[in-house]
């Protein structure tokens, strides 16, 4: 069992027993922040953040009912055949009808907000309908990756809901790719269950920037992933560093 505590001061951090609960509290989202089973006392900082956190989660509700998302879409190319094989789905926030606000501002606060499994749904169901458009207009191998986060993932009707998506667009299993980031995959027996399904569907699984958490090789020998993405960190130096090379290369 671990404990995560957030602890206010009287009369420091507030007069009253309201006062002293909020800033409490304030302290314990921080300290499940850094990671859990810790302890972190008040600051009025943290009472700033989480009022901005509130004010961007109400403004994700409405950009959500509003349609305010859009697709980017990142072509992945294979230099040995100078061809684009693979257009990565990436999610953005558009406001004020022109200003672009990238996935990494605000996909955290989505997650703590338990707003992700719509937005997710969202990107599947957009990416599905590109795809569909691009193979009908003559790029008859179109082949779309989507990131998937661990909250759908581990939903219990995550499978049925890729292949009713697949029928509704009429569109083949190899045209999807679901990539993962190495938390999700300590999640236990039923990602590896999902991975198992996904595979024998014909879906195909990539891990996300290997390399930046605790995945080891063994796991990669163990879990059925179509293909592995190695983080930037992992392939910076392998033009000079003979280190960094032999591990790109296993």
């Amino acid at each position: 069992i671990g404990v995560s505590c957030g602890a206010a001061v009287f009369p420091e951090h507030g007069r009253d027993a309201a006062s002293l609960l909020r800033a409490a509290d304030a302290a314990l989202f921080r300290a499940k922040e850094l990671g859990r089973n810790r302890l972190c006392v008040y600051d009025p900082e943290l009472l700033i953040a989480a009022s901005n956190r509130f004010r961007i989660e109400q403004a994700l509700r409405k950009a959500i009912e509003g349609g305010d998302f859009v697709l980017h879409f990142q072509p992945q190319v294979c230099l040995g055949r100078l061809q684009t094989t693979t257009v990565e789905a990436l999610l953005r926030w558009r406001q004020n009808g022109s200003q672009i606000v990238p996935a990494s501002d605000f996909i955290a606060i989505a997650e703590q907000s338990g707003l992700m499994l719509d937005l997710n749904f969202w990107v599947l169901e957009q990416a599905a309908e590109a795809v569909r458009a691009w193979r009908a207009a003559g790029w008859t191998d179109a082949r779309v990756a989507i990131n998937v986060s661990a909250q759908q993932f581990v939903a219990g009707d995550f499978l049925a809901d890729i292949e009713r998506l697949l029928k509704r667009f009429e569109l083949p299993p190899d045209c999807l790719e679901l990539e993962l980031t190495e938390n999700m995959l300590q999640t236990g027996a039923i990602t590896v269950e999902t991975l198992h399904s996904l595979r024998l569907l014909g879906v195909a699984t990539a891990l996300d920037d290997f390399g930046t958490g605790y995945s080891s090789l063994t796991s990669l020998e163990r879990l059925p992933l179509s293909r592995v993405k190695l983080d930037r960190s992992v392939v910076a130096e392998v033009d000079w560093n003979p280190r960094a090379a032999a591990i790109a290369r296993a």
